[in-house]
């Protein structure tokens, strides 16, 4: 969605392309989330150490409206704040990141 300043970056499912061996390295998408799964299995990309590029250009639009998923399903936000807890829990497990 378009603001004052123009199109925001982001990093959208419906937009990557992926290799499938980055996919085979990473897994499958979580099933288990009610919202977020995308976020999850990025995470997870992102802690394999896969790299990622931006496009300049605008390659998909998005309509917000009621309907959207992240509003039907407001009351599953929590599953974030689990996501980001988990990606956390793994990556210092991994001593990647200071307790």
């Amino acid at each position: 969605m378009a603001g004052k300043e123009g199109p925001l970056p982001g990093v959208i499912a419906g937009t990557m392309v992926v290799r499938r061996s980055s996919c085979d390295r990473v897994g499958p998408f979580e099933t288990g989330w009610q919202v977020g799964e995308f976020v999850d299995w990025y995470a997870r990309a992102r802690e394999k150490g896969l790299r990622s590029l931006i496009l300049p250009e605008v390659v998909m639009r998005r309509r917000l409206h009621k309907s959207n998923m992240g509003v039907r399903l407001r009351d599953s936000r929590g599953d974030y704040a689990r996501i980001l807890k988990a990606s956390l829990d793994r990556r210092r497990k991994a001593g990647r990141v200071e307790p």
